[in-house]
Order: structure tokens, then sequence, then C-alpha cells
């Protein structure tokens, strides 16, 4: 199910997000239509198959993941990490922060208010 908001016209909508817009609208249908019974899961295509991830130095919650062809059983926080987290490496180099990259340039929404 998707949700659209917007002006009808094609207007720019001032504002409003998607979080002020369209979401509270999906809310309201999917909380409807769920009145009486949960939702399931869907069955999950096939070739895709879930695994049990860790993160290096524990930057994230170890969780279930779902992979296509892809699994794996730790992710590292840099290029050298995968090494460091399986321990093959003792000479790794230490995490660093590899995103963005010098010189990035980021576009601000104009419609998004500043105090959001």
């Amino acid at each position: 199910m998707g949700v659209w908001v917007g002006n009808a016209d094609g207007a720019p909508m001032w504002d409003v997000s998607g979080v002020t817009g369209a979401a509270p609208a999906w809310n309201a249908l999917v909380s409807y239509l769920n009145r009486r019974s949960d939702s399931r899961a869907p069955q999950a295509p096939a070739g895709v198959v879930r695994a049990s991830i860790t993160y290096q130095n524990d930057a994230e919650p170890a969780r279930s993941e779902w992979f296509r062809g892809t699994q794996m059983s730790a992710i590292g926080l840099t290029a050298n990490a995968a090494r460091t987290v399986r321990g093959a490496d003792s000479d790794a180099q230490a995490a660093r922060i590899g995103a963005p990259t010098d010189g990035t340039v980021f576009a601000l929404d104009p419609d998004i208010p500043p105090a959001r």
C-alpha cells in the first residue's frame, strides 16, 4: 500500500514532509486494516536468507538481516575491519570514518522547515 500527499495541481507543498504529510494517512489506513487481526510478514522470496550478524566494536546491536547470496556474519567499520573482526590480521587499521569523504556536497531540501 502506498500513500501520496500533495497538491493536485502539482504546486510545491510547504512545511510538509513525509513524516507530517503522508505518514499519518498511511498509519491510519494500516491501523484500520489491522483493527481486527495482526498482519503477518510475507514469505521471503526464493534465494533470500536470514542470517545473524554482529558489528565490529559493537557499533550496532547484533541482529538478523536478510541477504540474497551476500550473507556474512560480521560487519566491519573500515575496509580492513573485516579482517580485524575475523581475527585473521593482527595489524589491521583502527576504525575510522570512511564516509562522507572530503569534498562531499550535501543538498538541503528547501521544502523542509529549518526547525525540522
